[in-house]
């Protein structure tokens, strides 16, 4: 079966009635739709979600085409919009994430690439050269105040976290309060709608700690991974991140203003590799930082999450210091990740150099992330830091006002490329 501009278009009926220079923004809107859907068809990993109509992509879900038509089909589209004179911010967005969307192809038909080549591909964006070793030696030296004792910094730090783990038998409990609390907090700043709903399960063998997967109607399908030890203040930041501001809100609100209200079929989907998960993925790891300033953070841990986890409440403000000095260490994890998915560090090497620089202790996980989900490591540590270029001051406010920003899908601006 030939895989056509037409059928990609409009489906099986008057599929080869539109030329390409005939197309409008809304036939491109749909084809990228469903190039997304398919290339999700080829690799679960590459389709975050699609929530339109089942029926739009029923030929696509029973036979999809091969990742090679996907990237030249995404191509020829993406020549069709550079065709038109008009400048928009839709037209834009769209070449975006066609690109994206022909360069994950081609990674999946084989292609090979140099991880900066797939960041910039499919995130429009690129990354340092070098880490930022001053930055980080400074955040070193503070930490190790933080944490004295025996021992090697890492060591030292994974020590610190063990104390402040939540037991397995409490974390549905200590999760469960965490989404309620960042629910009330979202809920005074954004208009949750009545209808909206999430199934929450628990998993493990998993590469990650949290999922989020939006289905439409303001449902999501939510999974927490027990493997991975959780301290309170991580399972505050997974219920943000996954729920209330993070995936299930945000999904909502786009789904609300861009899909239903504007009409843009385009954002009913969101290949994982592109742009527009860039920032999703960057607003969700801010989600709580976005809902809680420091003194509401430290209040609820201390009055509610640490009690209800059997822990002791008064290390709440350590924990916090030492968190904002391991934020600071975070840019080196995809500079390393460059260095291992290259082959210049083999697997024991690159954990080494993640143990001495981000003082990662057990990097077997992270590493295995790596393998699986390669580039989109960036999606979690430049993308926030990115991201809070867009609000100054402490404030609720300011914050908020950058995520209704946020919510808009914005491309990424340019500026953002080093």
């Amino acid at each position: 079966m030939v895989f056509g501009m037409g059928l990609v278009l409009i489906g099986s009926t008057g599929c080869h009635s539109t030329r390409r220079d005939e197309l409008s923004l809304n036939d491109v809107a749909r084809s990228y739709v469903r190039l997304s859907v398919a290339l999700g068809e080829h690799d679960p990993d590459s389709l975050d979600y699609y929530s339109g109509a089942k029926e739009s992509v029923a030929d696509i879900l029973h036979n999809a085409p091969s990742a090679v038509e996907i990237n030249r089909e995404a191509l020829g589209l993406v020549a069709v919009l550079q065709a038109k004179k008009e400048m928009s911010e839709r037209k834009t967005y769209l070449i975006q994430q066609l690109r994206a969307v022909a360069c994950r192809a081609s990674y999946l038909a084989g292609a090979k690439t140099t991880f900066d080549e797939e960041i910039e591909c499919l995130f429009q964006m690129k990354l340092p050269r070098k880490m930022p070793e001053k930055k980080m030696k400074q955040a070193k030296e503070k930490l190790s105040k933080l944490l004295p004792g025996r021992g090697g910094l890492a060591q030292r730090y994974d020590a610190f976290e063990l104390e402040h783990v939540v037991p397995r038998t409490k974390l549905k409990q200590v999760m469960d309060a965490a989404i309620v609390a960042c629910r009330e907090q979202t809920a005074k700043y954004v208009a949750i709608p009545k209808d909206e709903h999430f199934d929450l399960e628990y998993t493990s063998d998993k590469p990650w700690a949290g999922f989020s997967r939006y289905r439409g109607g303001h449902k999501s399908d939510i999974a927490i991974n027990t493997d991975f030890p959780l301290t309170v203040d991580r399972v505050l930041d997974l219920a943000c991140h996954e729920t209330y501001p993070g995936h299930h809100m945000f999904n909502m609100l786009v789904d609300d203003a861009l899909v239903k209200r504007e009409k843009r079929e385009e954002f009913s989907v969101q290949p994982t590799y592109s742009p527009q998960s860039f920032l999703s993925e960057g607003a969700a790891v801010l989600a709580s930082e976005i809902a809680f300033t420091d003194a509401e953070r430290i209040k609820l841990e201390k009055q509610v999450l640490y009690p209800m986890a059997g822990l002791n409440p008064e290390t709440a403000e350590r924990y916090l210091a030492v968190k904002s000095r391991m934020a600071e260490l975070e840019p080196a994890i995809p500079i390393i990740a460059r260095r291992y998915l290259s082959g210049e560090l083999e697997f024991v090497r690159a954990g080494e150099q993640l143990e001495r620089e981000v003082l990662m202790d057990h990097y077997f996980e992270t590493l295995k992330y790596l393998n699986e989900f390669r580039s989109y490591v960036v999606t979690y540590t430049y993308a926030p830091v990115m991201l809070r270029e867009s609000y100054v001051g402490e404030g609720n406010e300011e914050r908020w006002k950058a995520y209704e920003t946020w919510v808009q899908l914005r491309p990424v601006s340019k500026e953002w490329m080093n």
